[in-house]
Protein backbone atom coordinates (compact mmCIF):
# COMPACT_ATOMS: atom_id res chain seq x y z
CA UNK A 1 0.00 0.00 0.00
CA UNK A 2 1.50 3.51 -0.81
CA UNK A 3 2.10 5.77 1.91
CA UNK A 4 -1.05 7.39 2.27
CA UNK A 5 0.23 10.88 4.73
CA UNK A 6 1.92 14.15 3.67
CA UNK A 7 1.87 14.32 -0.32
CA UNK A 8 2.27 17.93 -0.62
CA UNK A 9 1.43 18.11 -4.76
CA UNK A 10 -0.78 20.23 -6.52
CA UNK A 11 -3.92 17.57 -6.21
CA UNK A 12 -6.86 18.15 -8.54
CA UNK A 13 -9.28 15.11 -8.17
CA UNK A 14 -12.09 14.51 -10.40
CA UNK A 15 -14.98 12.16 -8.96
CA UNK A 16 -15.67 9.36 -12.02
CA UNK A 17 -19.10 7.89 -12.45
CA UNK A 18 -21.77 10.28 -10.64
CA UNK A 19 -24.00 12.63 -11.39
CA UNK A 20 -22.08 15.49 -9.71
CA UNK A 21 -18.46 16.97 -11.13
CA UNK A 22 -16.90 16.53 -7.85
CA UNK A 23 -13.34 17.79 -7.51
CA UNK A 24 -10.82 18.33 -4.76
CA UNK A 25 -8.50 21.34 -4.89
CA UNK A 26 -6.30 22.37 -1.92
CA UNK A 27 -5.58 25.19 0.24
CA UNK A 28 -1.94 25.41 2.01
CA UNK A 29 0.08 27.30 5.18
CA UNK A 30 3.52 26.86 5.27
CA UNK A 31 6.17 28.46 7.66
CA UNK A 32 9.44 27.66 9.31
CA UNK A 33 11.19 29.65 11.67
CA UNK A 34 14.12 29.13 14.70
CA UNK A 35 11.02 28.14 17.30
CA UNK A 36 8.36 26.54 14.96
CA UNK A 37 7.30 24.77 11.50
CA UNK A 38 4.40 23.61 9.82
CA UNK A 39 3.52 22.68 6.53
CA UNK A 40 -0.36 22.47 6.06
CA UNK A 41 -2.57 21.51 3.31
CA UNK A 42 -6.39 20.58 3.10
CA UNK A 43 -8.88 19.81 0.79
CA UNK A 44 -11.79 21.83 -0.45
CA UNK A 45 -14.16 19.94 -2.25
CA UNK A 46 -15.62 21.71 -4.96
CA UNK A 47 -18.89 20.64 -7.26
CA UNK A 48 -21.01 19.08 -4.61
CA UNK A 49 -23.65 21.12 -4.27
CA UNK A 50 -23.87 20.61 -0.74
CA UNK A 51 -24.31 23.18 1.92
CA UNK A 52 -22.86 20.94 4.29
CA UNK A 53 -20.24 20.32 2.25
CA UNK A 54 -19.53 24.15 1.38
CA UNK A 55 -19.71 24.20 5.51
CA UNK A 56 -16.78 21.73 5.82
CA UNK A 57 -14.49 23.58 3.64
CA UNK A 58 -14.87 26.82 5.47
CA UNK A 59 -14.72 24.70 8.85
CA UNK A 60 -11.59 23.10 7.56
CA UNK A 61 -10.08 26.37 6.53
CA UNK A 62 -11.02 28.13 9.58
CA UNK A 63 -9.49 25.24 11.90
CA UNK A 64 -6.30 25.59 9.98
CA UNK A 65 -6.63 29.50 10.47
CA UNK A 66 -6.72 28.85 14.19
CA UNK A 67 -3.82 26.30 14.17
CA UNK A 68 -1.78 28.27 12.30
CA UNK A 69 -1.98 31.60 14.74
CA UNK A 70 -1.43 29.12 17.79
CA UNK A 71 1.52 27.30 16.31
CA UNK A 72 3.22 31.18 15.65
CA UNK A 73 2.27 32.39 19.08
CA UNK A 74 3.78 29.40 20.48
CA UNK A 75 0.38 28.40 22.76
CA UNK A 76 1.07 26.36 25.21
CA UNK A 77 -0.11 22.46 24.50
CA UNK A 78 0.66 23.62 20.43
CA UNK A 79 2.64 21.39 17.76
CA UNK A 80 6.22 23.43 17.58
CA UNK A 81 6.55 20.66 14.77
CA UNK A 82 3.11 19.93 12.39
CA UNK A 83 2.46 18.63 9.26
CA UNK A 84 -1.39 17.64 7.92
CA UNK A 85 -1.68 16.71 4.25
CA UNK A 86 -4.57 14.52 2.50
CA UNK A 87 -4.65 11.56 -0.15
CA UNK A 88 -7.70 10.74 -2.39
CA UNK A 89 -8.42 7.76 -3.59
CA UNK A 90 -10.14 6.39 -6.72
CA UNK A 91 -12.73 3.13 -5.94
CA UNK A 92 -15.73 1.51 -7.56
CA UNK A 93 -18.27 2.54 -5.09
CA UNK A 94 -18.83 5.97 -6.37
CA UNK A 95 -17.87 7.61 -3.41
CA UNK A 96 -15.22 10.98 -3.24
CA UNK A 97 -12.79 9.38 -0.59
CA UNK A 98 -10.49 11.65 1.45
CA UNK A 99 -8.32 11.16 3.79
CA UNK A 100 -6.71 13.64 5.91
CA UNK A 101 -3.78 13.08 8.16
CA UNK A 102 -1.99 14.83 10.74
CA UNK A 103 1.42 14.91 12.47
CA UNK A 104 2.85 17.11 15.72
CA UNK A 105 5.52 17.51 18.11
CA UNK A 106 4.76 19.29 21.29
CA UNK A 107 7.51 21.00 23.11
CA UNK A 108 9.57 18.26 25.35
CA UNK A 109 7.59 14.86 23.76
CA UNK A 110 9.98 12.17 22.98
CA UNK A 111 7.31 11.60 20.10
CA UNK A 112 5.26 12.81 17.69
CA UNK A 113 1.36 12.27 17.97
CA UNK A 114 -0.62 11.35 14.56
CA UNK A 115 -4.23 11.15 13.62
CA UNK A 116 -6.54 10.85 10.77
CA UNK A 117 -9.77 11.65 9.17
CA UNK A 118 -11.83 10.78 6.16
CA UNK A 119 -14.12 12.61 4.36
CA UNK A 120 -16.37 10.85 2.18
CA UNK A 121 -18.62 12.30 -0.27
CA UNK A 122 -21.40 10.10 -2.85
CA UNK A 123 -20.96 11.26 -6.16
CA UNK A 124 -24.48 11.06 -7.46
CA UNK A 125 -26.21 13.29 -5.45
CA UNK A 126 -23.23 15.19 -3.11
CA UNK A 127 -23.87 13.89 0.41
CA UNK A 128 -21.25 13.38 3.07
CA UNK A 129 -21.41 9.28 3.48
CA UNK A 130 -20.99 8.13 7.62
CA UNK A 131 -21.02 4.63 8.74
CA UNK A 132 -24.45 4.27 8.76
CA UNK A 133 -24.83 5.06 5.04
CA UNK A 134 -22.77 2.03 4.06
CA UNK A 135 -23.24 -0.37 6.56
CA UNK A 136 -26.40 -2.54 8.02
CA UNK A 137 -25.89 -3.36 11.67
CA UNK A 138 -25.22 -6.82 11.22
CA UNK A 139 -22.07 -5.02 8.82
CA UNK A 140 -20.82 -3.49 11.75
CA UNK A 141 -21.14 -6.60 14.05
CA UNK A 142 -18.97 -8.52 11.23
CA UNK A 143 -16.37 -6.02 10.94
CA UNK A 144 -15.39 -5.92 14.51
CA UNK A 145 -15.28 -9.10 14.76
CA UNK A 146 -12.89 -9.47 11.87
CA UNK A 147 -10.71 -7.09 13.17
CA UNK A 148 -11.20 -8.86 16.52
CA UNK A 149 -10.16 -12.14 15.51
CA UNK A 150 -6.85 -10.53 13.53
CA UNK A 151 -5.58 -8.28 16.81
CA UNK A 152 -6.29 -11.95 18.76
CA UNK A 153 -4.09 -13.96 16.05
CA UNK A 154 -7.43 -16.22 15.39
CA UNK A 155 -7.28 -15.00 11.89
CA UNK A 156 -3.73 -15.02 9.96
CA UNK A 157 -4.21 -11.94 8.00
CA UNK A 158 -1.42 -9.25 6.65
CA UNK A 159 -2.08 -6.13 8.15
CA UNK A 160 0.10 -2.48 6.53
CA UNK A 161 0.09 0.49 8.27
CA UNK A 162 -0.48 4.38 6.71
CA UNK A 163 3.07 4.09 5.61
CA UNK A 164 2.65 0.99 4.01
CA UNK A 165 4.82 -1.24 6.35
CA UNK A 166 3.83 -4.60 7.83
CA UNK A 167 2.14 -4.28 11.55
CA UNK A 168 3.57 -6.93 13.62
CA UNK A 169 2.03 -6.53 17.14
CA UNK A 170 -1.28 -5.60 18.69
CA UNK A 171 -2.25 -5.01 22.32
CA UNK A 172 -3.51 -7.75 24.37
CA UNK A 173 -7.21 -7.87 23.82
CA UNK A 174 -7.86 -4.10 22.95
CA UNK A 175 -11.47 -2.84 22.81
CA UNK A 176 -12.58 -2.75 19.29
CA UNK A 177 -14.72 -0.63 17.56
CA UNK A 178 -15.10 -0.15 13.64
CA UNK A 179 -16.52 3.01 14.24
CA UNK A 180 -13.18 4.55 15.89
CA UNK A 181 -11.72 4.21 12.63
CA UNK A 182 -11.31 6.90 9.53
CA UNK A 183 -13.31 4.79 6.57
CA UNK A 184 -12.40 5.47 3.22
CA UNK A 185 -12.75 3.68 -0.25
CA UNK A 186 -9.81 2.46 -2.40
CA UNK A 187 -10.50 0.58 -5.30
CA UNK A 188 -12.55 -2.43 -4.56
CA UNK A 189 -12.07 -2.13 -0.69
CA UNK A 190 -13.45 -0.47 2.05
CA UNK A 191 -10.74 0.77 4.46
CA UNK A 192 -10.55 1.30 8.24
CA UNK A 193 -7.74 2.96 9.38
CA UNK A 194 -7.49 2.86 13.16
CA UNK A 195 -5.64 5.95 15.29
CA UNK A 196 -1.99 5.89 16.90
CA UNK A 197 -2.76 3.03 20.29
CA UNK A 198 -5.88 2.42 20.04
CA UNK A 199 -4.85 -1.27 18.67
CA UNK A 200 -1.08 -1.06 18.62
CA UNK A 201 1.85 0.22 20.12
CA UNK A 202 3.02 3.65 18.94
CA UNK A 203 5.95 1.81 17.27
CA UNK A 204 3.42 0.13 15.03
CA UNK A 205 1.46 3.33 13.46
CA UNK A 206 -2.01 3.39 12.25
CA UNK A 207 -2.71 0.06 11.05
CA UNK A 208 -5.26 -0.43 8.18
CA UNK A 209 -7.99 -3.20 7.66
CA UNK A 210 -8.87 -3.07 4.00
CA UNK A 211 -12.32 -5.57 3.33
CA UNK A 212 -12.89 -5.82 -0.44
CA UNK A 213 -16.27 -5.79 -2.01
CA UNK A 214 -16.80 -9.27 -2.47
CA UNK A 215 -16.41 -10.31 1.38
CA UNK A 216 -19.06 -7.64 2.48
CA UNK A 217 -21.53 -7.33 -0.20
CA UNK A 218 -24.09 -8.83 1.80
CA UNK A 219 -23.84 -5.77 4.17
CA UNK A 220 -23.98 -2.76 2.52
CA UNK A 221 -27.17 -0.58 2.62
CA UNK A 222 -28.87 -0.10 -1.10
Amino acid sequence: MKKIFFSMLVILFTACGGSKDIKVDKLSFQKKSDTFSYNITIPQIKGSGNKSVEELNKKLASDAEVLVNSIEEGKKGVSEFYEEGFETFENSFGMTSILIGTYGISKGDANGQGSSESINIRNKDGKLITFDDVFTKEGETYLNEQVKAVVQGNVEKVILNSNGDKVTMFFNDPEVNIRNASMFFESDDVCFLFQNYELTPHSEGQPVFRFPKTEIQKFLLK
